[in-house]
């Protein structure tokens, strides 16, 4: 029984083009993660199954494109209607 308060983003900051890839944890199964720009636009969104409990994420968007230079927010929504909230931020080579 994991916290959804205590998301956690790791590398942060990510380098695109130096870094492989996110790796988002520290959330119960049945978590939906989004991805916030600081002006509310979810730029993208994870629905987890009951086995998810780690989240591996490449920096793109729902388009395929990658997220901008910037500082993003991690959302976390889980079934028990609990929150949490993690910043990131992004640098783009």
């Amino acid at each position: 029984n994991k916290s959804i308060t205590n998301i956690s983003v790791s590398p942060n900051p990510f380098i695109i083009g130096k870094d492989e890839g996110i790796t988002i944890t520290n959330f119960p199964s049945n978590t939906t993660i989004q991805v916030i720009t600081l002006k509310g636009k979810v730029v993208k969104e994870f629905k987890l199954t009951e086995q998810s409990s780690i989240l591996n994420w490449d920096g793109r968007d729902k388009y395929g494109n990658y997220l901008n230079t910037g500082i993003y927010l991690i959302a976390g929504f889980s079934k028990e209607k609990k929150s949490g909230i993690s910043k990131l931020a992004i640098i783009r080579n």
